[in-house]
């Protein structure tokens, strides 16, 4: 291994380091050692009392969110070149595989029982949203196979799907733990119909479905050539290395005091970990989907990761949501979640306060970077490394 190579794995190693360490030793020293009283019950049935709704908050994080949807909606306001037109390539038709049907049959029976709220059969429904969202990845790659001309993750890379599923295991477990330090933002009700064992097995294969569903939101929307074109002519930012020593020093520090201001400061709970993250491997030469808007001010990959990500976002808490009762709650479902956000817990999206929706757009490229991360470190050959490999394969 050259000095590079093992350069970046060292500072990748870091850098993963740093995000689950900072949070930890400032709650050690903001509550003395005593950190048994305060976290590490996993997982949580009920969240710690929040503020509540704080007008002035909703009021700024609406415009906040509300600059977000205009960039997507109107990219040129903001100086984004209209794209000129080209002629469609043309693309082989072939017919909808074999697992498209499997994995649309499974999401459709598991949604027929949740959504039924039936009480049986309890092996299916202590799974939860998890078939449902495991059917899609497959149903939705079937449609990438079938618009891209006989190419998708599955096809062309299937032991991929298995190692993203890995990745995004624990790329999730490393939210539920920061979750811990701002009082809980998300719990689980009816958790205890289940084991402690039996739930982190529940969390682990859940969340080995989250970012592999991502990916392929993503593959899709990149078929859609208007889509992935929208956004490849904008205005090209580049950082120096002085903000980025600054942003790197916000992030920690905003990691490390979270346990101290939790209400304050909880959005950095998805903004903290991307800008650590990111700016340690821009540092070390590794891709992320940073990269093609310094180059070329081509910000194709990074919007339509954060857009594949909230359209997830919405399909999952869609599918949460509509495995209860709400007239009293209830539900059969030992997974079901729910959120305790302080000042913007009002106007809801199903169960998600409807601030709390935009939280996606940064996760999603969280977790492609993580990704990046774990295929580098474990010499795993991947087309989400550079988004030249992904235009050659779709």
């Amino acid at each position: 291994m050259n000095k590079t190579k093992r350069n970046r794995r060292l500072f990748i190693t870091l850098s993963v380091i740093i995000i689950i360490v900072a949070p930890l030793i400032g709650a050690l020293i903001n509550y003395k050692g005593d950190l048994a009283s305060h976290f590490f019950t996993f997982p949580p049935t009920a969240a710690t009392p929040k503020p509540g709704f704080n007008l002035t908050v909703f009021i700024v994080l609406f415009f906040a969110c509300a600059f977000f949807v205009v960039l997507y909606l109107y990219p040129w306001i903001f100086g984004f070149k209209k794209p000129e037109q080209r002629e469609t390539p043309k693309i082989t038709k072939v017919k909808y595989p074999i697992w498209f049907w499997i994995g649309l049959t499974v999401a459709i029976i598991d949604a027929v029982i949740l959504w039924g709220h039936f009480s049986r059969p309890r092996f299916i429904i202590n799974l939860g949203f998890i078939p449902i969202i495991w059917g899609l990845v497959f149903t939705i790659d079937g449609i990438v196979y079938k618009r891209s001309g006989g190419h998708s993750i599955v096809k062309d890379r299937p032991i991929n799907l298995l190692w993203i599923g890995i990745c995004s295991a624990f790329g999730w477990g490393y939210f539920e733990y920061l979750s811990l330090y701002v009082g809980v933002n998300w719990y689980y009700p009816e958790a205890h119909m289940l084991s402690t064992f039996e739930f982190y097995i529940y969390a682990f294969v859940g969340g080995a479905a989250l970012v592999p569903f991502v990916f392929e939101i993503f593959m899709l929307l990149y078929t859609f050539k208007k889509l992935n074109r929208r956004y490849s002519y904008g205005p090209k930012v580049s950082l120096s290395k002085s903000v980025q020593i600054i942003l790197l020093i916000i992030g920690i520090i905003s990691l490390f005091l979270i346990s101290f201001f939790p209400f304050i400061l909880y959005p950095l709970l998805w903004i903290g970990p991307v800008l650590i993250l990111s700016i340690i491997f821009d540092m070390v030469g590794l891709w992320t989907p940073f990269r093609p808007i310094v180059k070329e001010g081509n910000w194709t990959p990074l919007a339509l990761i954060g857009l594949g990500n909230f359209i997830s976002g919405l399909i999952c808490e869609g599918t949460n949501f509509l495995s209860a009762n709400h007239n009293p709650f209830h539900t059969f479902v030992p997974g079901y979640w729910k959120y305790s956000i302080p000042y913007v817990d009002k106007f809801h999206v199903f169960e998600m306060p409807l601030e709390g929706l935009f939280g996606y757009l940064p996760y999603g490229i969280y977790n492609w970077i993580v990704w990046i991360a774990f295929a580098y470190f474990f010499k795993i050959t991947t087309q989400f490394d550079d988004e030249e490999l992904i235009k050659k394969a779709y």
